[in-house]
């Protein structure tokens, strides 16, 4: 006798790493989290919440954002999501669906490669904002400096600001595992250097960096190889630690929770950044300076 068919399941309107969670949910037996929106907004505010409960800044420059949603589904879920967390982020929405066509004058792509603001968003001095694509899968953060020049902040120095965060967690709780960043060709080259020579050098983070072709996205499991669970299992056991090394191995452990593990997430890597610039207590001009891009420009050519 032949095995019934699973039935089909109606989730509605999802971003493309929600789909992502519901499906890594149900491959995992329910033990990575709860295939519904309920369950990813709850797993992800509630990581985040104790996080920020545990920052030291108690005013509003590090609790307020400005969100460009590209016109697309991120809009909608991010605004079913907010007040799950909004006790440690308030967030302004931007190019929410309203009016506007999707990813017109607006959204990462338009930000990362026209090196200006989103239509319809006003950015002051010092703000911190960022943009999500139209499937929010991707983001970059942005500011105007007090001269009014605008700073994007992309993909390389979020990735630095992240890995060099969890690297100081591990040290914290005596854990002397190697973080790998995995870099395209798109990558600036401070990013690499960055990581290759500055962060080792400062004891930070012992990084191998590794460059794939671009658009080859699975190969990074090839160019990196992690035991991730036997690494949140030792993470969890932190009851077994002294206080400071458990109150660390607290924050890797819901920095793991933050993080879609399926996929790229623009509304979790939002999270786990403004959860990051808090517990450090930087500004994101602080966050910007970290290192100087190498002049780069992003042109389409019409052939």
């Amino acid at each position: 006798m032949s095995p019934q068919p699973t039935p089909d399941i109606h989730y509605g309107l999802l971003t493309t790493p929600q789909l992502h969670y519901m499906v890594y949910c149900r491959n995992t037996g329910g033990r990575y989290g709860k295939a519904t929106l309920e369950g990813y907004y709850q797993k992800l505010s509630k990581a985040f919440v104790e996080l920020i409960k545990q920052a030291s800044c108690s005013g509003d420059e590090y609790r307020s954002l400005k969100v460009d949603c590209a016109n697309g589904i991120g809009a909608l879920k991010l605004r079913e999501m907010e007040h799950y967390f909004s006790q440690g982020l308030s967030v302004q929405l931007f190019n929410d669906g309203s009016k506007g066509k999707l990813n017109h004058l607006c959204g990462a792509d338009f930000v990362k490669s026209h090196q200006k603001p989103p239509q319809g968003m006003e950015i002051k001095s010092n703000e911190r904002c960022c943009s999500f694509d139209g499937d929010a899968d991707r983001i970059v953060y942005y500011y105007h400096d007090a001269d009014g020049h605008f700073h994007l902040i992309d993909g390389d120095k979020i990735a630095t600001l992240i890995s060099s965060f969890l690297k100081e967690l591990l040290v914290e709780i005596g854990e002397s595992l190697n973080i790998g960043v995995v870099q395209t060709a798109y990558a600036n080259g401070s990013s690499t250097r960055y990581l290759e020579e500055v962060m080792k050098k400062a004891g930070i983070v012992k990084s191998d960096s590794c460059r794939i072709w671009t658009g080859k996205v699975n190969e990074g499991g090839r160019c990196l190889k992690t035991g991730n669970t036997a690494v949140e299992m030792k993470i969890k056991q932190s009851e077994q630690l002294e206080e400071k090394k458990r109150k660390a191995a607290k924050m890797l452990e819901n920095i793991i929770d933050l993080f879609n593990q399926a996929a790229g997430d623009a509304i979790s890597d939002m999270l786990v950044i403004e959860a990051i610039l808090a517990l450090k207590g930087l500004t994101v001009q602080q966050w910007d300076a970290l290192y100087t891009d190498l002049p780069n420009r992003q042109l389409k050519v019409q052939v």
